[in-house]
C-alpha cells in the first residue's frame, strides 16, 4: 500500500508540473481544489485496499477530500454567487462615464479606418508562410492581436513551433508576421530587428523549461493568477510576451487585472509591472474576456438580481472590436442594446485596454446586426457577407463600417451604414469611394431622415476656384475642386448645390465643411458660386439652418461652461449669498 501511495504521489505531482500547472493558492478558483481533492480521494481508495492494517487511514484521506468539497461549495455559493453580491459585480467595471457621440469619437482620416479583420489577417499570414516552404513546414502562426505601433494599427502574430519534433533541437522560431489593419497590401515577415535575427525561444508551443507558462510557473508565479498570454512588440518592433496578472475580487468570481508581466521571448527575462507603471507600448492589460463579463454584470444587475421585467437592463452585443480612440490609445468597442431590443441600439461602450476607463457613448439607432443586414442587402446580388461592424464618426454622423466579403473570405467592398437610419447605405470598392457614395446618399435623403449632425465646428471659406473636375460614381456625378490658398481637395454633388455643374476655374465661391482636422478629400456641406445667381435649393437651405442651430448650441454650451467655472471659483459664503438672492 505504501509503495502505491508513494508512486501515486510522484505521478500526480509530475502531472501537476508537466500538464496541469494548478495555481498553488486557494484564492484563484476551482483548479487547486479539485487537484488536491482528487489526490486525497485516490489516496483514500489506495488505503482501503489494506484497511485491516490502518482502519482509520481511508477515512482520514476521504475526510480531507470531503472537507475540501464542502469548502469549495461554500465559496462558490456564499462567496461568489451573484445573488448575494450583485452590487459588487455591477461595480467591478468601475465608474462609467456617459458622453455624447462626437465628444469622444473624433472624426478620423479614411486611412485609419480598419479594412482588415482578423479573418483576413490569418489568410494573409498563411500566405506569408506559404511563400517560404521551408518555414511553413516547421512553423505555424500564433494568435493575431491588434496593436498600435507608431500611431498605426497592426495585426501581429508570432511564428510558433508546429510540434514536438520541430521544437526539439531548435533554438526558437525566426520571427513574426505583421499585417497592416488599414491596408491589406502592407504585410511582412519580420525576421530581424536592428540587424539582429529574432529567435522566439520561450513560447506556448515549446516544451519543458522553454514552455512559456511553465517558465513563469517555475519563476515564482505558481501562486498567482495569470492569463491572456499576448505577443506584443514595442515601438522599436522588438518582440515580447505580455501576461496579465489578476486577482479574484468576489470569492472565485470577479476576476480583475492588477498588473502585467513582460517576458523577453529570446532570453526568458521576466519583468513585473503594475497597471500604472506598465511600459507605454503595452496596449493590452485588461483581457477582453474580463471586460466583457464586467460590462455584462454592469448592465444586468442595474436593479439587483431579481429584475424579471428587465427594467433598464443593457446587454453588450455578441461582437466586439478594437479601435483607436481620439487620444491615440487602444479601446475595446462593445455595442450596447436594451434588453429585448432586436433592432435598436442605445450606443456603445469604449473601454481603455490599459486602464479600463469606461465610457458609454450614447447614440440611439439601429443595432449592428440590423445595420449589417442593410449593408448585405445593398449588394444582395453578389452574395457578400458583412464582417463585424465598427462605429466611426463621418462628418459628424455615427456610422457603421462593414467589410463585405465573398464566400472565400476575401474583402470585396466596404459598406457604410448610418446608425440613426440604417436604410442610408454607401458602398464602394475602397474607403474613399465608400465614403463618397455614403455622402451622396446622405445628402440625397436630407438631414430630416438621418438625424442632426453632432456638434462639430463648421468652417466657411471664400476664395477662387483653382482646379475643377468631375467623375461619375455609382450613377452619381461627383464634383472635385481646389481653391486658392488651401491644399485641400473638396468634393460635393448637385444635391448640395446645382451651381456645381455650372462652375469653372476662376469663379469666386463660398463653401463650408466640417472641421475634422483631416487632410486630403473633404466633403462640402454648402456651396455658393458668387458668379452665379441661382435660388438656393431646399437641401442646402436645411443644412444652413442646421449649421446655425449647431453654432447656437456651441455658443450656449461655452456660455454654460464659463458659468460653471465661475461658480466653482466662488467661496461657500459667496455661493450661499447668491442662492439667497
Amino acid at each position: 500500500m505504501r509503495v502505491l501511495q508513494i508512486l501515486w504521489t510522484l505521478v500526480w505531482g509530475f502531472l501537476g508540473y508537466a500538464v496541469f500547472l494548478p495555481v498553488l493558492s486557494f484564492d484563484y478558483g476551482s483548479g487547486i481544489y479539485w487537484y488536491v481533492l482528487f489526490y486525497f480521494a485516490i489516496m483514500g481508495a489506495i488505503a482501503s485496499i489494506e484497511v485491516e492494517d490502518s482502519p482509520r487511514e481511508p477515512f482520514i484521506f476521504l475526510g480531507v477530500a470531503g472537507v475540501l468539497l464542502v469548502v469549495w461549495l461554500g465559496i462558490v455559493i456564499i462567496g461568489s454567487w451573484g445573488l448575494l453580491h450583485t452590487e459588487k459585480y455591477r461595480n467591478l467595471i468601475g465608474n462609467v462615464d456617459i458622453e455624447e457621440f462626437t465628444s469622444n469619437v473624433a472624426p478620423i482620416s479614411p486611412e485609419q479606418m480598419i479594412t482588415v479583420d482578423i479573418g483576413i489577417a490569418y489568410r494573409i499570414g498563411e500566405k506569408v508562410l506559404g511563400e517560404d516552404p521551408g518555414l511553413g513546414s516547421r512553423c505555424e502562426l500564433g494568435d493575431f492581436y491588434m496593436q498600435v505601433v507608431g500611431g498605426h494599427l497592426y495585426w501581429i502574430a508570432p511564428l510558433l513551433h508546429s510540434g514536438f519534433w520541430k521544437w526539439q533541437g531548435g533554438d526558437g522560431t525566426p520571427g513574426y508576421v505583421v499585417v497592416n489593419a488599414t491596408d491589406e497590401r502592407d504585410y511582412r515577415l519580420v525576421k530581424e530587428v536592428h540587424g539582429k535575427p529574432i529567435k522566439i525561444k520561450y513560447q506556448p508551443n515549446a516544451f519543458w523549461g522553454e514552455d512559456l507558462e511553465r517558465l513563469l510557473y517555475t519563476s515564482g508565479y505558481s501562486n498567482q493568477g495569470l492569463t491572456d498570454y499576448t505577443f506584443e512588440v514595442n515601438d522599436e518592433w522588438e518582440p515580447y510576451w505580455t501576461v496579465t496578472r489578476y486577482d479574484t475580487k468576489i470569492g472565485f468570481g470577479g476576476k480583475d487585472a492588477i498588473g502585467v508581466v513582460v517576458i523577453n521571448p529570446e532570453t526568458g527575462k521576466i519583468e513585473e509591472y503594475g497597471i500604472e507603471d506598465a511600459p507605454i507600448w503595452t496596449d493590452r492589460i485588461h483581457p477582453e474576456s474580463f471586460v466583457r463579463s464586467q460590462v455584462l454584470d454592469w448592465g444586468d444587475y442595474v436593479h439587483g438580481y431579481f429584475n424579471w421585467k428587465g427594467l433598464d437592463k443593457i446587454h453588450p452585443a455578441n461582437e466586439s472590436s478594437v479601435v483607436i480612440g481620439s487620444d491615440g490609445h487602444m479601446y475595446y468597442y462593445l455595442g450596447l442594446q436594451s434588453s429585448g431590443a432586436d433592432e435598436g441600439t442605445v450606443g456603445f461602450m469604449m473601454i481603455n485596454c490599459r486602464t479600463k476607463k469606461s465610457t458609454w457613448i450614447q447614440q440611439s439607432g439601429a443595432t449592428e446586426a440590423a445595420a449589417r443586414k442593410s449593408a448585405e442587402g445593398a449588394v444582395q446580388e453578389k452574395g457578400y457577407v458583412g464582417s463585424d461592424g465598427i462605429t466611426y464618426n463621418i462628418d459628424g454622423h455615427a456610422t457603421y463600417e462593414f467589410l463585405l466579403k465573398d464566400n472565400g473570405g476575401l474583402m470585396k467592398m466596404i459598406a457604410l451604414v448610418n446608425v440613426y437610419d440604417h436604410n442610408v447605405v454607401g458602398v464602394g470598392i475602397d474607403r474613399l469611394s465608400a465614403i463618397r457614395n455614403y455622402s451622396v446618399k446622405m445628402n440625397s435623403r436630407g438631414n430630416a431622415s438621418i438625424g442632426t449632425a453632432s456638434e462639430l465646428e463648421v468652417i466657411q471659406l471664400s476664395s477662387k476656384i483653382s482646379r475643377f473636375n468631375s467623375e461619375v460614381n455609382g450613377g452619381n456625378t461627383i464634383y472635385y475642386l481646389m481653391i486658392d490658398g488651401h491644399d485641400l481637395q473638396f468634393y460635393g454633388t448637385s444635391s448640395i448645390s446645382t451651381e456645381f455643374c455650372l462652375s469653372k476655374p476662376g469663379d469666386n465661391v463660398t463653401l463650408s465643411f466640417i472641421n475634422s482636422g483631416l487632410k486630403g478629400d473633404v466633403e462640402i456641406r454648402t456651396f455658393d458660386n458668387q458668379n452665379i445667381n441661382l435660388v438656393i435649393n431646399p437641401i442646402e437651405e436645411k443644412i444652413l439652418e442646421q449649421q446655425d442651430s449647431i453654432q447656437n448650441r456651441r455658443e450656449e454650451k461655452l456660455k454654460n461652461n464659463l458659468l460653471d467655472r465661475k461658480w466653482e471659483d466662488l467661496t461657500p459664503k459667496e455661493k450661499k449669498a447668491l442662492l439667497k438672492k
